[in-house]
């Protein structure tokens, strides 16, 4: 039985480079409006087609060119959301509009004390037992330790040793109670052994793929959106039952963002863990 969701996405009215807050950022290198829309759209296209899933918008807003990474808005834990907060000022003003909207749709909005950097899913990952949260280039590991006191569960903090990777979804996902892909060289020794010791199928990518942002995809009840570019990812995903998309993001890895960082997803019921593998 599939379990319905909704994913919240940003239109990329504003979408565009307008400072340099990560590697992939630069100001010489400007996304294009016109393709960024339409990559957009196609990746909005591929999402309303996932069983079970609708998908619902917040407004964008001018002075908030990230607001389209909506990943990073917040972490759904149930009907309750841990509301995004940001370590470069650029994206502070972010919080407010996430928070509302979480308010107006249902959600009981959690919002970490002053001082707590924790980038919403962008950072934390659910898996069928506790949490995995990535520090210190964007969250950072107190805010970890609250939101483990928070939840009452626990909260493993894995270490992000590449600046190419500076959020945990951008090397990291979850596919499954036992099964996950990451890219091996994000993290440090302590990082790589937690998640091979807490993932039994564990698939390491690497090279351009890694690159490509190939873990950064969209994943609901065995299927699979990822970035354009990514065979051997979307080839071992095939073996295991996943049905695959591929979608153009080129204009958002601009940003140091694809097909997950424009995703935020929001189960009605059960947890974003129980919503994905293929049924066996």
């Amino acid at each position: 039985m599939v379990t319905p969701a909704r994913i919240l996405m940003g239109p990329p009215d504003y979408y565009g480079i307008r400072y340099e807050i990560n590697r992939w950022m630069h100001l010489d290198h400007p996304a294009d409006p016109g393709r960024a829309t339409a990559q957009w759209r196609s990746l909005r296209a591929a999402v309303a087609d996932l069983p079970g899933v609708e998908v619902v918008e917040i407004a964008p807003q001018p002075d908030l060119p990230d607001l389209v990474f909506t990943a990073n808005g917040g972490l759904h834990v149930d009907q309750r959301v841990v509301v995004g907060t940001f370590r470069h000022r650029q994206r502070q003003g972010e919080t407010a509009y996430f928070a509302a909207w979480f308010a107006a749709h249902g959600f009981t909005v959690v919002t970490p004390p002053d001082g707590l950097v924790l980038e919403g899913a962008g950072d934390v990952v659910r898996t069928a037992t506790g949490w995995i949260a990535g520090y210190p280039q964007r969250s950072t590991a107190a805010a970890h330790r609250w939101l483990a006191q928070l939840l009452g569960d626990e909260v493993l903090s894995v270490e992000l040793i590449d600046p190419r990777y500076y959020h945990l979804d951008t090397c990291l996902v979850v596919l499954g109670e036992t099964s996950a892909a990451c890219v091996a060289e994000a993290f440090d020794a302590y990082g790589l052994a937690v998640l091979r010791e807490r993932f039994a199928d564990l698939i390491e990518v690497a090279g351009a793929e890694g690159e490509r942002f190939a873990c950064n995809l969209v994943a609901w009840a065995g299927h699979a959106i990822l970035p354009a570019g990514c065979p051997r990812l979307r080839a071992a995903l095939a073996e295991r039952g996943w049905t695959t998309t591929a979608v153009e993001a080129g204009e958002f890895l601009k940003a140091g963002g694809a097909c997950r960082c424009l995703c935020l997803t929001l189960p009605e019921s059960a947890t974003v863990v129980a919503g994905l593998a293929p049924a066996a």
